[in-house]
């Protein structure tokens, strides 16, 4: 939605080389915890007011879904998609061929 919208300066290309080395792990306990650790740092950044209580701002913001815990996460079977991995070196090839498409953006114009 950022890339269609024109938030940013990027493209489905370079938005999906910039997350693939990313592991992502779903976890119930990680997703309330990472909100802690957020509200903590956005506290201790000032983009919360002093007095605020991230742990009851964090329950309150944390929507529990009925039946999905971290042991449901664990044994759920995932389907694998041929080929939907990124090829090996995939960022070098997107990157030349964005680069050769005269496209302007961020990334680009320090490279050049």
């Amino acid at each position: 939605m950022s890339v269609e919208k024109k938030y940013l300066a990027s493209n489905p290309e370079l938005n999906a080389m910039a997350i693939s080395p990313l592991r992502y792990i779903p976890s119930v306990a990680g997703a309330q915890e990472a909100l802690l650790t957020t509200g903590n740092g956005m506290k201790a950044a000032g983009m919360l007011q002093p007095e605020t209580d991230v742990a009851a701002l964090a329950k309150r913001a944390f929507a529990p879904l009925y039946g999905v815990s971290d042991d449901w996460i664990k044994d759920l079977k995932v389907q694998k998609v041929a080929g939907g991995q990124l090829p090996p070196r995939q960022d070098i090839r997107v990157f030349a061929e964005l680069s050769s498409s005269g496209e302007k953006d961020c990334c680009l114009l320090s490279a050049k």
